[in-house]
């Protein structure tokens, strides 16, 4: 049967596993099947997406139980009718850089794109602002440190402060901060 990419809804339970087992609840992973062979489940590789994703929600700037929804790669409203809102996704970025031009220990790094974007009640873009504000302060300067699942060399902020977006067409104010993260290229 080989290996299948697919949504494992009903993977999650660790009763009994031992510690440090994965919970893998609706998430996309690799499982490989074979006959005789034990059942293996490899969740994907984290992206920048997912790292900054994490980071938000483990320093409890969105999601959970923060009165801010947080969301990746979508900011529309069905089924999902919030108003304070984060979204974290790709924004782009420069080409791999070289460390070392010459010699042996040449090592290639990425800096990957990411903007976070925020959105609140109608007309309270200081809301926004602030929340912006918060998200960039955690994030821009880190160096050498674990964002997420993945050893980050550098992250920075690419605006000296959020940048006001607008509003949308239900007056909802929005904010955006774009981050570059540089990591060893894979």
């Amino acid at each position: 049967m080989g290996n299948q990419i697919g949504i494992l809804p009903g993977v999650g339970t660790t009763k009994g596993a031992p510690p440090g087992a994965n919970n893998l609840i609706g998430a996309s992973a690799s499982v490989g099947v074979g006959i005789g062979t034990a059942l293996v489940v490899t969740a994907p590789p984290a992206d920048a997406v997912d790292d900054v994703f994490a980071f938000i929600q483990l320093y409890g700037m969105a999601g959970l139980q923060t009165g801010w929804g947080l969301v990746k790669r979508r900011q529309a409203d069905k089924p999902l009718v919030l108003d304070r809102l984060v979204v974290v996704t790709e924004d782009g970025g420069p080409g791999a850089e070289i460390e070392r031009p010459f010699g042996i220990g040449d090592s290639a790094r990425r800096d990957v794109g990411v903007i976070v974007t925020v959105r609140a009640a109608a007309w309270d873009s200081p809301a926004t602002k602030a929340k912006a504000m918060a998200i960039m302060a955690a994030l821009h300067g880190l160096m050498n440190a674990v964002v997420g699942a993945t050893l980050y060399n550098r992250v920075r902020a690419m605006t000296p402060e959020p940048i006001f977006t607008g509003f949308d067409d239900t007056g909802r104010p929005r904010h955006t901060v774009a981050f570059r993260l540089m990591t060893v290229a894979a």
